[in-house]
């Protein structure tokens, strides 16, 4: 049995190549299992759910090229997410 974990997210433009990868693999294998690990709050969750695709949420940042009172809590997002 193979086993794929698939990670990205944050915008839909970085889901689909991850998505159209495991749909490539899934035609070769059949019985190929896949979890998909993105953030808890970007597209990813439900584009994978519509594919039949395990996933599991994890906390994390964003970097903002800009100035932003956010920018002094992502840092603290970034470890939880890693923890």
């Amino acid at each position: 049995m193979v086993r794929v974990l698939l990670a990205g997210g944050g915008s839909g433009g970085s889901v689909t190549p991850v998505l159209a990868v495991a749909q490539a693999l899934r035609r070769r294998e059949p019985s190929v299992e896949f979890l998909y690990v993105g953030t808890r709050d970007g597209p990813e969750a439900a584009l994978a759910a519509a594919q039949g695709i395990a996933f599991a949420g994890v906390s994390a940042g964003k970097l903002r090229r800009y100035w932003d009172v956010q920018n002094l809590s992502e840092p603290f997002l970034i470890v939880r997410g890693t923890l």
